[in-house]
């Protein structure tokens, strides 16, 4: 059973061979929003349906925070069970609604001690702050990094590869929804050249915007927009910054 978003990495497992000889059900946690609340119920529904009356006990998924992989990680019973926090568990994106985590988080660390006797739980990430997270925080039997596919040098996030007489050209590729935070980035932006503040933020010289619609569109998504389009007219108006954007792509583009 595999739950998440993560629409690019369950389709290439659907396409694999790695799961030929198994029987999977395959779940997009993000297809039953409606709002908070319904979706927290139909989760919930679909969590006790598959461990009262499927009798799941092997998960794969693509998720960390959703309700569903909770009450996996909460209840007191043998799971074999892979996850994949796709960049949940950083510093950053923790302190993102960081009340609700910080809850989650001291819960997962009492009940430490009986998911290391009760259950197999490997998590799977790119980066090694993620990895002692969960070794702190989760009883987690095993982990395993695998590096992303597109190198730190072409992020640029090396100081040395910026160079003064050169301009940047910020790319930002997402799932257009509040919690990525790409309006809070633009209005730092704006906020650092009015301040004329010396950071790398002062070497764009354009940004390219690439984003897709989910299934569903909810009222926070529509503000973020919203505040996505009045930083993007202030930085083009008052700063000159060239920008280009890319509405609704599909995974493939």
């Amino acid at each position: 059973s595999i739950g998440g978003g993560v629409a690019r990495a369950i389709s290439a497992l659907r396409s694999s061979e790695l799961t030929s000889n198994f029987k999977l059900d395959f779940y997009s946690l993000s297809s039953y929003k409606t709002n908070q609340y319904s979706n927290l119920l139909m989760q919930i529904k679909i969590f006790l349906n598959d461990i009262l009356f499927l009798k799941y006990r092997n998960f794969f998924v693509h998720s960390f925070f959703s309700p569903y992989v909770l009450l996996l990680l909460i209840i007191p019973i043998k799971l074999n069970i892979i996850l994949m926090p796709h960049g949940q568990l950083k510093f950053d994106a923790l302190k993102v609604k960081s009340f609700n985590k910080k809850f989650v988080i001291a819960l997962l660390k009492i009940l430490k001690p009986i998911n290391q006797s009760l259950k197999k739980i490997t998590v799977i990430a790119s980066n090694d702050e993620e990895l002692e997270f969960v070794l702190k925080t989760v009883g987690v039997g095993k982990v395993k990094k695998i590096p992303d596919m597109v190198s730190k040098d072409m992020l640029l996030n090396k100081h040395e590869l910026i160079e003064d007489d050169k301009g940047i050209n910020l790319v930002i590729i997402f799932r257009l929804t509040k919690d990525k935070g790409v309006s809070m980035l633009l209005k730092e932006i704006i906020k650092n050249k009015k301040h004329e503040k010396k950071t790398w933020t002062s070497s764009i010289e354009s940004i390219s915007i690439f984003f897709i619609i989910g299934q569903r569109f909810y009222t926070d998504d529509e503000e973020e927009l919203k505040n996505i389009y009045e930083s993007v007219d202030h930085l083009k108006n008052i700063y000159k910054i060239k920008i280009n954007i890319f509405e609704g792509l599909n995974h493939n583009e």
